[in-house]
């Protein structure tokens, strides 16, 4: 089975990267302008970006570099996206990102490149700008709820490379104020 452990020794760092940076995305990805095919071109990826930054002191680094659309950022994991408007500040962040105050960065090679994997729940991106990214199912304040998917329920589990019983699917977080986050992953089946 694929993690995001194992993700770069199975495939290489261009598909690492590919799906961290379409899952740190996909909260704001209906906001973003342009077309999807060329986002990559916008982009740049950043890493080693400190302990839990915060997407507006990663808009404030880069703002120099060009006049910034979107940053989304998983303070866990230490990695940003941030989305240019134009394709020329791409170059620039990377030629200047030593004065930055934290993190390194590297460009984006095309998203169609990742793999259809979710490497972290959307509660854990934070974006700017930011809004709630899926509505779902509703449910009571606190709970979650894991739906299989139609070749789950069709086909049952898959026996992983760790010998467990493995089915996908999305798993809804229902908070107090009726939001809900879906979150696609796969799920351990009991035996």
């Amino acid at each position: 089975m694929v993690t995001l452990a194992n993700l770069r020794q199975l495939y290489g760092d261009v598909v690492e990267t590919a799906t961290i940076v379409r899952s740190l995305l996909a909260p704001v990805a209906s906001q973003l302008s342009g077309d999807p095919s060329d986002l990559h071109r916008r982009c740049v990826f950043g890493y080693c970006l400190g302990f839990f930054p915060e997407p507006d002191d990663v808009h404030a680094d880069v703002a120099p570099f060009g006049a910034v659309e979107a940053v989304a950022v998983c303070a866990l994991m230490h990695n940003a996206a941030i989305v240019f408007r134009d394709e020329s500040s791409v170059a620039v962040a990377l030629r200047r990102q030593a004065e930055t105050s934290e993190g390194l960065f590297s460009p984006v090679l095309p998203l169609h490149n990742a793999l259809p994997l979710r490497c972290m729940p959307p509660d854990l991106v934070k974006a700017y700008p930011g809004e709630p990214c899926v509505n779902a199912p509703s449910g009571a304040p606190g709970t979650s709820l894991f739906m299989a998917s139609r070749r789950s329920r069709v086909y049952g589990p898959v026996v992983g490379a760790d010998g467990h019983l493995w089915m996908d699917g999305d798993l809804f977080y229902n908070y107090d104020d009726d939001k809900s986050v879906r979150c696609q992953l796969p799920f351990r089946a009991s035996q």
